[in-house]
């Protein structure tokens, strides 16, 4: 249509042009006609560029973060490290319509140290600071929708959007943009899914969702047709893939006013059987236990089968809790996990300090030993003072056998994502028409338990965070 009134605009202004020329004298008519011709190109130029970026949409997030982190050997020891960081973040957006039933979603992401291209120093603070990714942008998603049954059956391709889920739109007072809980999974799955909206379907008064995921992860790398190799030396076998399945049901109601003008409920589990790694090579393997080992060591797994992994989450949320101003939520996980395989080394070249060239040995279970469950508790809540200003506060718990699975935050901490406890009491505040907002916030998190090389091992570490958060949303 748009296409239709440009070739219009176009013969109405030559016939214009042509009219015009008739009526003008001789000495006027070339200084007239340039005229109506430049002002008729700038014209149809300025409608093509508007028909291009009608089909584009662009949006992002610009957020930077002030924090001050503390962390200490044991819960009543001396602190042992202290640091400020000053990062900053961005997010931007590039959506599409290919025509009224295909959609093409893409977020790209980039976190990165005030500095830190001219400097790149070591910002680790023992397991509790999470890592930046630096200046380059990396894609959190990229994924098709392409509508199979008008808006009822949805098929989607590709990146998932799987981060950013609740109730982390929250904490700076905006709507919810992600799916899935943030301490089930806050990390990008490459795959499909199948989306049913039953509340279309049937005509139903409630929204209603359900959806089915299967997502990859690829071993192997296509240009080395060698780097899926188990181990050089140890085995020929090759890594498999892994495959995740999970299935899931999003409900919400706004008919119970006087319990809550907004409620929702997920309920989602997943299922994935993971698969050996390719051999990896590291050297000075055993220096905690032989001091001086400048050894090159090959790890490998010593079967195709890593372990089984379970998991049931649920989540509830309610807004303006009985006719208050408070927004209350809770996420229950349960995981449950089955190691099959040990985690071998073996020495491919002797450099003095551990064993001799060939000797091999085992680092045990990979993350657990045998079979272990593990529960993670999500709960808190958000007073409004007004439609604009919140205080907020959070507990977290997770236990032994939790699975690590949420690492897209917008914090400078791991706090979503440790084994143990913590709380996080936060004021935010939106500005400029809600496209901007601050938060000045407080987080104390005792880790227990932490990944070391492959397997969860005994953790005590405190890690105290005050932080200034400022966002612009575009």
């Amino acid at each position: 249509m748009r296409t239709l009134y440009i070739i219009l605009l176009s013969l109405c202004s030559v016939c214009s042009l042509f009219i015009l020329s008739l009526k003008l004298p001789a000495q006027t008519n070339n200084e007239e006609l340039s005229k109506k011709i430049e002002q008729l190109e700038k014209d149809v130029l300025d409608l093509q560029i508007s028909s291009m970026l009608s089909k584009v949409m662009i949006s992002g997030e610009f957020f930077n973060t002030i924090s001050k982190v503390d962390t200490f050997n044991n819960p009543q020891g001396k602190k042992n490290r202290h640091q400020e960081n000053f990062v900053g973040n961005l997010i931007l957006n590039v959506n599409s319509s290919i025509g009224s039933d295909v959609q093409f979603y893409t977020s790209l992401y980039s976190s990165f140290f005030y500095g830190s291209s001219v400097f790149s120093p070591d910002y680790s603070t023992g397991q509790i600071t999470d890592s930046t990714v630096g200046y380059s942008l990396n894609v959190i998603k990229a994924y098709i929708d392409y509508k199979i049954w008008n808006e009822r059956i949805i098929l989607s391709l590709g990146r998932m959007p799987t981060v950013y889920g609740p109730p982390s739109h929250l904490y700076d007072l905006t709507k919810r943009t992600g799916t899935y809980p943030l301490i089930g999974f806050s990390v990008p799955f490459d795959g499909g899914a199948i989306t049913w909206n039953l509340k279309q379907t049937f005509l139903l008064k409630d929204d209603l969702d359900t959806r089915f995921i299967f997502a990859v992860v690829n071993k192997g790398n296509a240009a080395d047709l060698d780097s899926g190799k188990v181990a050089e030396y140890g085995t020929d076998r090759l890594a498999e893939n892994t495959y995740i399945y999970s299935y899931m049901l999003d409900y919400g109601t706004k008919r119970f006013p006087n319990i809550s003008s907004d409620g929702r409920f997920i309920l989602q589990g997943y299922y994935g059987k993971l698969k050996t790694f390719p051999a990896l090579r590291t050297r000075g393997l055993l220096d905690s236990e032989l001091p001086g080992d400048h050894d090159l060591y090959e790890v490998y797994a010593s079967q195709d089968d890593l372990l089984d992994m379970y998991g049931l989450i649920v989540h509830l949320e309610m807004s303006d809790v009985f006719k208050l101003p408070v927004d209350a939520y809770i996420t229950y996980k349960r995981n449950w996990i089955t190691s099959h395989a040990n985690v071998l080394w073996r020495i491919v070249d002797d450099g003095q300090g551990g064993g001799a060239l060939g000797d091999s040995g085992s680092l045990g279970g990979y993350f657990v030993n045998g079979k272990e469950a593990g529960d993670s508790i999500l709960a808190g809540g958000l007073y409004k003072i007004s439609s604009k200003i919140g205080v907020g506060g959070e507990y977290l718990f997770a236990s032994a056998g939790s699975m690590d699975s949420t690492y897209y935050t917008k914090t400078t901490t791991k706090f979503y994502n440790i084994v143990g406890d913590g709380y996080h009491l936060y004021y935010t505040q939106s500005l400029k028409a809600d496209r901007m907002n601050y938060r000045l916030g407080y987080m104390n998190a005792l880790s227990k338990k932490e990944l070391a090389g492959f397997i969860q091992a005994n953790n005590n570490k405190r890690a105290i965070t005050y932080y200034a958060h400022l966002g612009l949303r575009f």
